[in-house]
């Protein structure tokens, strides 16, 4: 009976790694689109405190094509919440109060939007309506920093994605506000290519093919890795860039700036056609730049 009961276990075990094995090989990498994606949610200014408390958001968004999404093509809805319960719940509003869970038009994104004025709003829903939650301050003016929660939804029909960008919002001015990563060049195939580039990227010589990598470079601004300080002490960014294909697969599917260079494998091709390219530039405190799409020959099967 043990020897029976070593054996099964060993059989449970190995049928266990030749599952998490069969799991792995059929799991798609997040650098590739195959149906609608949310590549990053585009804020300006990226900080705010009084006297400079308007804010414009967009949404880079791609359809399962690869293309950017259109209007027409997804339903799009944004939401704003000066007060939310915090990361482990999902940035969940801490209230339901239409001024405190303020909505804004389907299809409209925030453009010139007050959001100090939209939280003291807030503010005085909560009052009006009995009192303050735990998590929300009676006070902002006694508030060293807020974090304002835009949560973008959309969906093509088929597909639903949601998307959180915080936008701090200071007492007082930073002494260095944070600007996003800027993009000096992209470069494919070794070439420059100019960004939002819909043509081929480079001459015709530039296909993913069985017979080479393509080697995809971004090469970030000098001054795109700012200086900052928090509660821990004096920093300097480190800005990363993450690229996004739709067929292929990248060796490294991120890379550290300024000079940010990955390759293109070609793996898992199941036709010929166009790929195409993407690179988002974040600094890992709310500044996102995207790049693309730029379109790439893939050799047929």
């Amino acid at each position: 009976m043990r020897a029976r009961s070593g054996a099964t276990a060993r059989a449970a075990a190995a049928m266990a790694v030749a599952a998490a094995l069969a799991c792995a090989a059929s799991f798609t990498p997040r650098s590739v689109i195959e149906n609608l994606r949310v590549l990053a949610l585009v804020a300006s200014p990226l900080e705010l405190w009084p006297g400079h408390s308007s804010v414009t958001l967009s949404a880079r968004t791609v359809l399962a094509s690869g293309l950017p999404a259109a209007a027409g093509d997804v339903q799009e809805q944004w939401s704003f919440c000066p007060f939310s319960v915090g990361a482990s719940v999902g940035y969940a509003c801490a209230s339901t109060l239409p001024a405190c869970d303020y909505r804004f038009p389907p299809g409209a994104a925030p453009a010139g939007f007050d959001a100090l004025a939209q939280a003291q709003a807030c503010l005085a829903a909560l009052g009006a309506s009995g009192g303050l939650p735990p998590t929300v301050p009676p006070d902002l003016s006694a508030v060293a920093r807020l974090d304002l929660v835009f949560r973008y939804a959309v969906t093509d029909g088929a597909t639903a994605r949601e998307a959180v960008q915080i936008v701090p919002l200071y007492r007082t001015a930073p002494a260095v506000p944070n600007l996003p990563p800027a993009i000096q060049q992209v470069r494919i195939c070794g070439a420059a290519v100019a960004a939002n580039d819909f043509g081929p990227a480079v001459d015709s010589g530039c296909t993913l093919s069985s017979a080479a990598d393509l080697e995809v470079e971004v090469i970030l601004t000098p001054d795109s890795a700012q200086p900052y300080a928090d509660a821990s002490g004096a920093h300097v960014e480190a800005p990363v860039v993450s690229f996004y294909t739709t067929a292929g697969r990248f060796d490294y599917d991120r890379a550290s700036g300024p000079d940010a260079k990955v390759k293109l494998e070609y793996k898992e091709i199941s036709r010929g056609g166009d790929a195409w390219l993407y690179a988002v530039a974040r600094d890992l405190r709310g500044g996102e730049t995207v790049a693309g799409p730029y379109r790439i020959t893939v050799a047929g099967p």
